[in-house]
């Protein structure tokens, strides 16, 4: 994964969204609503199902931080996650890189994959492999479209982000939680 293109990824996210700009929740497919827990735990990277919150701990001991790609950011720390040594996606933390340990929640997931990781990341059964559209059946109508993303809003702050490359496929996936984002959080 390119730093520099999920950095720009995620910050043009918030940018045309809004960190914490309030809008409608989306429903599932079954007319039932979508919290970060629920989401969440409709997530598997690398085969392993997620959790929330997303926790270097709950992830599990498959799963390192890359010591070489750790980017101290004045208001929080971003991480490349490998999955036995391969490359995963990158997780947002908000504290210093001193103060990360394995039970601080990650207030972002962000997953900008090259064409051999697409399938890396699933979201309730569809992946970067996937077109658009077939995020729309799995997830339900989106609580917001702006240009070329999907903006999918829980009843509970948190969002995720999909965003359309070429030929209508999927692009990128990111996962914020926005009660964390902002905020310091230390263990």
């Amino acid at each position: 994964m390119k730093k520099g293109l999920f950095a720009a990824t995620a910050v043009v996210s918030l940018l045309l969204c809004g960190c914490g700009k309030s809008g409608s929740s989306f429903s599932r497919p079954d007319g039932s609503a979508w919290t970060l827990e629920t989401l969440t735990s409709s997530m598997t990277l690398c085969g392993q199902t997620l959790s929330y919150p997303i926790t270097l701990d709950g992830l599990g001991s498959d799963f390192s931080i890359d010591e070489n790609n750790i980017e101290d950011h004045y208001t929080g720390t971003v991480v490349h996650l490998r999955y036995k040594g391969e490359d995963a996606c990158d997780l947002r933390f908000e504290c210093a890189p001193d103060k990360l340990n394995g039970s601080v929640p990650a207030s972002m997931l962000i997953f900008c994959p090259g064409e051999a990781d697409k399938w890396k990341l699933s979201v309730n059964g569809f992946t970067a492999e996937d077109q658009l559209e077939d995020a729309k059946d799995k997830l339900g109508e989106p609580s917001e479209i702006r240009g070329a993303t999907y903006y999918y809003r829980t009843m509970d702050n948190g969002r995720l982000d999909i965003i359309e490359g070429t030929g209508g496929k999927i692009f990128a996936i990111n996962l914020y939680d926005m009660a964390h984002i902002g905020s310091e959080q230390s263990s």
